[in-house]
């Protein structure tokens, strides 16, 4: 701790300062732009002393974890209580100081109140590189008696009075990532996932900001929870001035109570604030990702083209068609095959025979073997499909094992997509399932395996009745962290019937997300808009679907559906047997682009375009040197453009000159469209930085539909 009673953490453009001059929890007194070195931080703020008379009115300031103390009326980011009654005092905690430590960028506060015997110690952790706040929370029971814990919030922080309005995340299945722009109402906005996962309409995030922010200007803060189980988020306006946001797990009762000496630690809560909008703050969570997340396992090799077969062939795994569609596969230039549901005995669609994990030998005679060696032979890694946390009531694991599943004493069991979910809680559950994935990916050469979860949680108790999502959620981490220990070369997909479970907590353990079963070009537009807000482009998996879409039933030509997929981690979903030549020589075009550009959209900085009328929207990956980039403008809906949209670039060298191109293949009403479509899309034209950051570019957008990849090089003068 300083002289002065105040700790101050430094990122590369952020500073946080907390005040510990007085006897309770510290206070935050600074979260933004990083301060002078050696600045007198002395008069950011004052606290009170403990016991100081206050006014009849009493309000007490927001602490990094405000309790029920006296004089605080918010939302308190600690409920809980000891023993079976009122604990002594114990379900109002007042908590105090007992020590704060700093070391480099990490700050450890630590409090006890004597009364409830209880300690609470935060953790903060202040990147260096990316300016991501990482905050933890953990409780620990010193009494004699157990303490119920009901909510404790990994991170609370306080926002500043200008940022009334936050964008917010909603949707369903198929609909991931939508988002939503609210004013911040007077009291109290929260947002809660009760499905035992965070699921398709709540994705575990908040960007709050000035009024009127946007991707380029504007002071923003984004706060996300990495945990791939039940959560809680709030934004209060506090009855004495100020404005707090909260984030954590949310608890069932007694789902938490902590034995004398027991202690309970919040899944890691992530936080960053920009001053110019939503990209500068994008760019942070990219960047703390890529550092911290996901090194080697994503960032240290290319990403694979990915061919799945679900879409081109749904419960029909047989040996032939799974053959002949690798061969077509690997003649786009595929470069990992999955082979999905439907490869073992009994499923012949959604009803039956999870759990049991038996190869089909009627589908596949010479066994899931024969098809991986030619998958090989091909040139392309083998991957395969399996949902391990669930089990049909129609299967011989279920029948020998009914209290296996998750279920209530005296409750009936309530079956989603044909399907219970396991009961990982159990440790022979776990070994169960451990086993025979370790077994396939021991005999048999899987690069990958497409981890599944299709069904929310419901009536989640263990095996003595108790509330297990929070149980549930654990069990799945140690089960995936003991299949990478195991084996650290197979990468592992996270799907949840598309985007249902995607968060820090499961990205952590997995390469990527299947970001939604909508493989609409249209809609993906949205979803991967949204979804870049959080996560870059390679863990987002973007696959070329067929025409006419299943979900939406809507067709789309392949140009639009190949270049929408060319700003994620690039994959094929549709049957190639059926498709024209013409469609496969284009598909192979996009493949090729996708193998081009994708060291720089999955390594380059990330922006969203600006500017853009009628609905149009765009995405630009920059080189770390700015010498390079790549963008995507994209108009999927139908606009009243009567003209072209005009969309500003971000990120590029101001003072320097870029050579911009449109790459081949460029839809013929584009060409057609354009005064000049050989020296666009043919030599290129060359465009000052500052003019394409400033004025930017006119682009033939007024069609639905309608996208164009372009490349930007910059030209020695």
């Amino acid at each position: 701790m300083s002289p002065a009673g105040l700790l101050r953490l430094d990122g590369r453009g952020t500073s946080l300062v907390a005040d510990a001059r007085g006897a309770g929890v510290p206070r935050c007194v600074h979260w933004g732009t990083r301060l002078a070195n050696g600045a007198d931080l002395s008069g950011l703020a004052r606290r009170d002393a403990a016991g100081t008379e206050r006014p009849a009115v009493i309000e007490t300031p927001l602490d990094l974890l405000p309790t029920a103390d006296f004089g605080f009326f918010g939302e308190p980011a600690l409920a809980g209580w000891s023993g079976g009654g009122d604990g002594g005092g114990g379900w109002a905690a007042a908590l105090r100081l007992a020590s704060a430590r700093q070391e480099a960028e990490r700050l450890e506060i630590v409090c006890r109140d004597r009364v409830a015997e209880i300690v609470i110690v935060l953790d903060l952790h202040l990147d260096p590189d990316s300016d991501v706040l990482v905050c933890r929370t953990s409780l620990t029971n010193e009494g004699d008696a157990p303490f119920h814990v009901q909510w404790l919030a990994a991170l609370t922080l306080p926002l500043p009075a200008g940022a009334a309005e936050a964008l917010a995340f909603h949707g369903g299945w198929g609909e991931e990532f939508r988002t939503a722009r609210i004013t911040l109402p007077p009291g109290v906005w929260q947002r809660t996932s009760r499905r035992g996962r965070p699921g398709h309409d709540g994705f575990p995030a908040l960007i709050a900001g000035e009024a009127g922010f946007d991707d380029h200007r504007g002071a923003v803060f984004g706060v996300h929870l990495g945990w791939s189980g039940n959560h809680r988020m709030l934004v209060e306006n506090l009855p004495g001035g100020g404005r707090q946001i909260q984030i954590g797990e949310l608890l069932s009762p007694g789902e938490v109570v902590l034995p004398p000496g027991g202690s309970y630690r919040s899944p890691p809560a992530f936080a960053a604030r920009a001053s110019a909008g939503l990209n500068a703050l994008s760019g942070a969570f990219h960047e703390h990702l890529r550092r911290r997340v996901l090194p080697r396992r994503v960032t240290g090799r290319p990403r694979p083209v990915v061919f799945n077969t679900w879409q081109a062939l749904y419960f029909d795994q047989t040996h032939d068609a799974l053959v002949e569609l690798a061969e077509q596969a690997a003649g786009v230039g595929a470069e990992r095959f999955v082979v999905d549901d439907g490869w073992f005995a009994g499923r012949r669609d959604d009803r039956a025979a999870l759990g049991d994990w038996k190869v089909d030998r009627a589908k596949l005679p010479g066994g899931l073997r024969a098809v991986a060696e030619r998958v090989n032979a091909l040139g392309m890694e083998f991957g395969l499909w399996v949902e391990p946390e669930m089990v049909s009531p129609a299967s011989g694991l279920y029948r020998a094992h009914p209290d296996w599943a998750l279920s209530l004493p005296g409750r009936p069991t309530v079956p989603g997509r044909n399907q219970l979910v396991l009961d990982l809680t159990r440790a022979e559950v776990r070994d169960y399932t451990f086993a025979w994935l370790d077994g396939y990916l021991r005999e048999l050469p899987i690069a990958s395996l497409k981890w599944d979860h299709n069904r929310d949680l419901t009536h989640a108790g263990d095996a003595e009745g108790r509330p297990a999502a929070r149980a549930q959620t654990l069990a799945l981490y140690e089960l995936l962290d003991a299949l990478r220990e195991r084996h650290p070369e197979v990468e592992i997909e996270s799907c949840a019937s598309g985007g249902a479970r995607i968060d820090y907590g499961i990205l952590a353990r997995t390469h990527r997300f299947w970001t939604s079963d909508d493989t609409d070009a249209v809609a993906r537009a949205a979803i991967q808009n949204g979804c870049s807000l959080f996560f870059p482009p390679e863990v987002m998996g973007a696959h070329v679907g067929p025409a006419p879409d299943p979900t939406t039933r809507r067709s789309v030509s392949m140009n639009f559906r190949g270049r929408m997929a060319t700003f994620g981690h690039f994959g094929l979903e549709l049957d190639l047997r059926a498709a024209s030549a013409a469609d496969l020589a284009e598909l192979k075009r996009h493949v090729a682009a996708y193998k081009r550009h994708r060291a720089l959209i999955h390594g380059g900085r990330w922006h969203r375009l600006a500017g853009a009328e009628g609905g149009a929207i765009g995405w630009c990956a920059v080189a770390p040197d700015r010498t390079r980039a790549v963008a995507l403008a994209v108009q999927a809906a139908d606009t009243a453009l009567a003209e072209a949209a005009t969309m500003r670039l971000a990120g590029l060298d101001r003072a320097r000159v870029y050579r911009v191109r449109i790459e081949e293949p460029a839809p013929e009403h584009v060409r057609a469209s354009m005064p000049d479509p050989e020296a666009w899309i043919g030599g290129g034209v060359d465009v000052g930085g500052d003019a394409l950051c400033d004025a930017g570019l006119r682009l033939p957008l007024r069609w639905p539909e309608t996208a164009l990849l372009l490349t930007f090089e910059a030209v020695e003068t």
